[in-house]
């Protein structure tokens, strides 16, 4: 089961290879393991039609009782045979849909194998977490196959309105399962099945907030307007997404949880009047519509809502009957959409206002579609009509509400018939007036997926009795009636016939009328949801520039204050309301004097800093604080947070004075005396709030602290670093996490400056370049004799004589070559020794990092590029790999340290230890100097252009001017 679904997001890692390699015919590899997938389905058909279930556990997160753990019973085998069969088949499509140069196509075909993936991993979920997760991975990947035409201005807009609406009924759909899964006292879905929480206020708001997330997945009313525009996607994407798999998630979540919360207040409601009114308002729409596929996406928002109808009702007669709809409409709808793809392929077009006698020219293709068409109006002898059959009935003999429901669903079947006939009649028929639409063959293969579907809706129309066993299994799940219902072909005479012959008949007088109809429903038309939610998205557009312009001033001391000013509020509220000084023994100042002289010393720092007027001093003070607080550190005992402290400061203030090469010396904000005396005390008021906060916050504990264990874990295995230890074993998963918002941020930011610097243009062109401030000039020197210019020189730095000569210093570049080698040799040995003294991956990269910076500051950026040839991303990349790789290793046995760990003797060093941690270290190691040297780079490196650029131009500048002037031209 799990090795099924990792075979998916394997393969589908390995797509552009595949394309790269086979073209269009790496689908037919691709279609491997969701065939695959099918063939074990059907082996465990047996079990699950027996009402047995087969299982698998892994405790994910066990302190809060939540587990991936997957079930195979009698409906996820039903949804597990539809989105494996008709992904296999949809896959083996698209092998002959595209072309080998067709573009992108290796993003496709991997994004459509991981959707595969993740629906069949969300149906067989059984925790409301683990299916959650799963569920919004099917979102992303459909934004992706919905937006794969990223080029065109629909196919973005159809991807973000369908992101934006599943993924807001997700989120609330999640608040819905944290509070069932809280009052149920467990998120496994089969327990809470069996032992349903009581019907309260926070289940039936539960309820509801479920229903948003599964009819907003579903394109239920009024969620229905983003799976029309989805129809920008390749006609496979609708096939397999908007058919069998992504829109049945909805109704599948339905029918899953129906059996526990169909009686909860609420839930009939929601669902049977949005349902009803999804199918008439659909199926309405599609009569007056002339794009083949777009009659077909509102034909399935139609079908949609009958679905919710049948698996919302909660009885067991219609839980069989939507079960058997669900295999119904996937045996039909999904052949339709493949033939549709097959006649734009074709002919060129899919406007049935142009399309004639394409019947006559393909008739295979026309018997597939009449085939799937005649199953989807619910004709005899196909599944349609057996499922339509099974759905009258079981409405007949329900309550009020459901008898008023078939009142809906007959007329949303008359509905279904009349647009079904207007798509047959316009896909395939002639038309007069109109000349026949010249096409070209079409090959066995492309015809084969969606005829081998549409023969499945013929077969298995006089053989629904097969399947009785298994979807009887799920709706058994109900209470029981008198008289059960059986899936048969024939049930004799009786009203469920007579109304499919009135909804029959019905439909073939709307086509018969489609003229009137189509005018009719053009004249009574009200606005589209798409234009509905076009207006409400400018509208809110509008609001939020209205209040970004009102809250958002552009001044940083304003957002600042701000901020602090709800966090005095926000603690002072809750400090002079609990009191929770009362019984707490007195605040200790200091252990020894010292600290607080070291403390007194950088708060005296801090507060200089109000009264400086050049930015290099309030750079040199804040980094005193800094600095202060790293020798509090070394006298409370805590040498490696020091180190760490003292080197991150450093670093700090060497990217500071690299930015304050181009800002003005003085702050040029010009602050009143008013505006001085409301910062000053906002900003020691938040201080102390902070001070006093943390004193209580320690007074407040009452368990013992976490030390000791992690002390004595520490010891267990012969380490001495506990903090160390805890940084890349116990907590490792947390130095992962932090390592990467490192890695992120860094990124981010300099990637900005070098997207401002592209935005820039080209600096002065070469041709005009003359000597510049940083850069060795191109004149000849002035006072040298001529010929000793070019007499050999010793070079200290690689690249040092790319420095103006009065830009170099001589000491600096000496002191710099001996000191690199060493510097790195130090940044080393903190990495290994961390185990047992201070050190460590984060201090060893800053260390590395200060190497790589000394030679920066000697040499300028070339020097830098020779120290560091390689890009700064790739040791970025590579340490997130080996932290992340390592840390997913350690989810064994619960800890890195236990993952792997080599003893070996070496002559020199004698015995060593080499293992996990040290690798997860590593990564650290090479992820930190990434960082650094990517922040050198873009904030050194980009400046020393411009002030090469700024003084080229002004040279340039000055030789166009002194012609005019009669000045010579040096």
């Amino acid at each position: 089961m799990t090795a099924l679904i990792a075979a998916h997001f394997v393969l589908a890692a390995f797509a552009r290879p595949l394309v790269r390699r086979l073209g269009a015919r790496a689908f037919l590899v691709l279609a491997l393991p969701p065939a695959a997938t099918t063939c074990w389905a059907l082996t465990r058909w047996d079990t699950a039609a027996s009402g047995a279930a087969t299982g698998w556990t892994w405790r994910w997160l066990p302190a809060y009782d939540v587990s991936v753990a997957l079930r195979l019973d009698a409906l996820a085998e039903l949804m597990v045979l539809l989105a494996a069969g008709v992904g296999t088949l949809v896959l083996l499509y698209c092998a002959s849909y595209f072309s080998d140069t067709t573009p992108r196509l290796a993003g496709f075909a991997g994004n459509l194998l991981a959707f595969a993936g993740a629906m069949l991993a969300l149906v067989l979920s059984d925790d409301l977490i683990t299916l959650y997760v799963f569920w919004e991975l099917t979102t992303v990947f459909s934004y992706l196959l919905i937006g794969y035409d990223s080029e065109q201005r629909h196919s973005r807009r159809s991807a973000l309105q369908a992101l934006t609406v599943t993924t807001l009924g997700g989120l609330a759909m999640l608040i819905g399962f944290l509070i069932v899964g809280h009052q149920a006292g467990t998120y496994r879905i089969s327990a809470i099945l069996a032992d349903p929480p009581p019907a309260g206020t926070a289940v039936q708001i539960a309820v509801l907030l479920i229903l948003c997330g599964a009819l907003s997945k579903s394109a239920v009313w009024p969620f229905s307007l983003w799976l029309p525009n989805a129809m920008a996607a390749p006609t496979p994407v609708s096939a397999y997404l908007h058919a069998a798999a992504m829109v049945k998630a909805g109704v599948y979540l339905i029918a899953r949880l129906a059996p526990a919360f169909a009686d909860v207040p609420g839930w009939r409601p929601v669902v049977m009047v949005l349902g009803a009114a999804t199918m008439l308002l659909a199926g309405w729409r599609a009569l007056r519509l002339h794009d083949l596929k777009i009659v077909l996406a509102y034909g399935t928002v139609s079908q949609l809502g009958f679905l919710t109808v049948l698996a919302g009702a909660g009885n067991r007669d219609a839980a069989l009957a939507a079960a058997v709809m669900i295999l119904a409409h996937a045996l039909f709808k999904a052949p339709l959409f493949l033939v549709t793809g097959i006649v734009d392929h074709a002919a060129g077009t899919r406007d049935l206002r142009r399309l004639s006698g394409v019947g006559r020219s393909l008739p295979q293709v026309c018997a597939v579609a009449v085939l799937a068409g005649l199953s989807m109006a619910a004709l005899p002898p196909l599944l349609g009509f057996a499922a339509k059959e099974s759905a009258f009935e079981a409405l007949l003999h329900g309550d009020t509400a459901d008898r008023w429901a078939l009142g809906v669903t007959v007329a949303g079947s008359a509905l279904t018939v009349a647009y079904t006939a207007r798509f047959l009649w316009g896909g395939f028929l002639r038309k007069p007036g109109v000349p026949d639409t010249p096409v070209h063959r079409v090959g066995p293969a492309f015809l084969a997926a969606p005829a081998v579907l549409a023969l499945c809706g013929l077969v298995l129309g006089p053989g629904v009795g097969w399947t009785d066993r298994l979807l009887s299994a799920y709706a058994d799940t109900f209470p029981a009636p008198a008289h059960p219902y059986h899936l048969a072909l024939w049930h004799g005479w009786g009203t469920a016939l007579l109304l499919s012959a009135a909804a029959t008949a019905g439909g073939a007088l709307l086509f018969a009328a489609r003229a009137r109809v189509t005018r009719f429903s053009r004249r009574v038309a009200w606005p589209t949801a798409d234009a509905v939610f076009g207006h409400l998205l400018l509208g809110l557009e509008r609001l939020s520039l209205q209040v970004t312009g009102f809250v958002q001033r552009g001044s940083l001391s304003v957002y600042l204050a701000t901020t602090l000013l709800v966090m005095l509020a926000g603690q002072l509220s809750a400090l002079i309301t609990d009191q929770p000084w009362r019984g707490a023994p007195a605040p200790r100042l200091w252990d020894v004097p010292l600290q607080g002289a070291v403390a007194a010393l950088t708060c005296a720092a801090a507060l200089l800093c109000l009264t400086v007027r050049r930015r290099m001093k309030a750079v040199v003070l804040a980094g005193l604080t800094g600095y202060g607080t790293a020798l509090l550190f070394v006298v409370q005992g805590g040498p490696d947070l020091a180190l760490t402290q003292f080197c991150v400061e450093t670093v700090s203030m060497i990217v500071f004075v690299l930015v304050l090469r181009r800002m003005p010396v003085h702050f040029e904000e010009s602050v009143s005396s008013w505006r001085r005396a409301v910062r000053v005390p906002v900003a020691l008021a938040a201080a102390a709030t902070l001070g006093v906060v943390v004193w209580v916050a320690a007074a407040a504990r009452t368990a013992l602290p976490a030390g000791a264990a992690m002390v004595e874990e520490t010891a267990h295995h012969g380490l001495k670093d506990v903090v160390a230890t805890i940084l890349v074993d116990l907590r490792s998963w947390d130095t992962m996490g932090e390592s990467a918002v490192l890695a992120a941020a860094a990124i981010g930011v300099t990637s900005l400056l070098y997207l401002h610097r592209r935005a820039e243009g080209p600096a002065v062109p070469a041709g005009e370049r003359g000597p510049t401030a940083w850069s060795m000039t191109t004149e000849p020197l002035t006072g040298v004799p001529q010929g000793d210019e070019g007499a050999p020189e010793r070079g200290w730095l690689a690249a040092g004589a790319t420095l103006a000569p009065e830009h170099r210093s001589v000491v600096f570049e000496v002191i710099a070559r001996l000191l690199f080698h060493p510097i790195l040799v130090l940044s080393v040995y903190l990495l290994f020794c961390a185990e047992n003294m201070p050190g460590g991956g984060f201090v060893g990269g800053l260390v590395a990092g200060l190497a790589l910076i000394t030679r920066y500051l000697a040499g300028g950026r070339f020097e830098l590029a020779e120290a560091a040839p390689l890009q700064p991303g790739l040791f970025t990349g590579l340490g997130l790999f080996l932290s992340t790789g390592v840390a997913l290793l350690g989810l064994r046995d619960g800890t890195v340290l236990h993952a792997w760990t080599y003893h070996g003797h070496l002559p020199v060093f004698g015995d060593f230890e080499f293992g996990t941690p040290v690798i997860f270290d590593c990564g650290v190691y090479l992820l930190v100097l990434g960082v650094v040297l990517d922040i050198v780079r873009a904030l050194g490196a980009k400046i020393d252009r411009q002030i090469e650029r700024a003084a080229a131009e002004k040279a340039a500048a000055r030789r166009a001017a002194g012609p005019e002037t009669g000045e010579a031209t040096p």
